[in-house]
Parts: structure tokens; C-alpha cells; sequence
């Protein structure tokens, strides 16, 4: 999709993320108090967690016409 622009695919998608990331540290942040910098500090070490150990096997792809 990034690529026809000229855009490193996985950059755009690491920017995504790391939008999403912030937006929902903010949101959280504010329902618990915590500094927002706290809640982004544990959504990434949670994320990283993820992705070196997966709970979870992927499912799905990306269906191309």
C-alpha cells in the first residue's frame, strides 16, 4: 500500500503503531492516573513481550486481488 508512494512499508507501519501506541497512553493515562510516559513504557515492554514470546498463533493474511 506505502510502497506506490514510495514509502518503506515497514516504516509506515512502524509509525502507525507507535501513533496508536501514544493515543492510547494518552487515553489510559487519563482514566488512571498514571503519567502518560508510564503507560507508554508499559505498553511497549508488554508489546516487546509479545513479539518475542507470542501468546497467541497469528491467523489471517492479506488477501491480494
Amino acid at each position: 500500500m506505502y510502497r506506490e508512494m514510495g514509502i518503506v512499508e515497514e516504516d509506515a507501519w512502524g509509525t502507525i503503531l507507535a501513533d496508536a501506541a501514544r493515543h492510547i497512553a494518552r487515553a489510559l493515562s487519563s482514566q488512571s492516573g498514571l503519567e502518560e510516559g508510564v503507560v507508554l513504557d508499559n505498553i511497549r515492554t508488554r508489546l516487546l513481550a509479545e513479539l518475542a514470546h507470542p501468546t497467541a498463533p497469528v491467523k489471517g493474511g492479506i488477501n491480494q486481488s
